[in-house]
């Protein structure tokens, strides 16, 4: 007995059905913008201190991928650490491969170095 297949959106060449549950109307905006408005005057400040002027970040494992490359050299190592200044277009390379990295901020609690600490300068991670 033939099975009776009901709702049935997508159909192939040779004669077999696949199914698929309606999809969504992304034209339509149901989103009140005025409720959300309202919501986000009510939240604390996410981030109350100064943002950092410099990250640091370090790839997990040895991956040879464009981004990798671009941001952390031809040949990049696991565990190496790389500064990075905390502007757009370095934060919008970092996040495409956020799942690859580990980042962190340097932040200073003695003063910034001025220019004669720059080569006594060292970085270190305590993870």
């Amino acid at each position: 007995m033939a099975k009776v297949i009901r709702q049935c959106w997508v159909w192939r060449k040779n004669n077999r059905v696949w199914r698929y549950l309606p999809r969504r109307d992304d034209r339509v905006n149901r989103v009140d913008l005025d409720v959300l408005a309202e919501q986000c005057e009510t939240f604390p400040d996410p981030m109350p201190v100064e943002p950092p002027k410099l990250w640091v970040a370090w790839i997990f494992r040895d991956l040879e991928n464009d981004h990798v490359r671009k941001l952390f050299g031809k040949y990049p190592k696991p565990g190496e650490l790389h500064i990075f200044m905390n502007t757009l277009a370095n934060n919008k390379q970092l996040w495409k491969i956020k799942h690859l990295i580990e980042i962190r901020p340097i932040s200073f609690p003695n003063g910034e170095p001025g220019p004669e600490d720059v080569y006594n300068l060292e970085v270190v991670s305590y993870v």
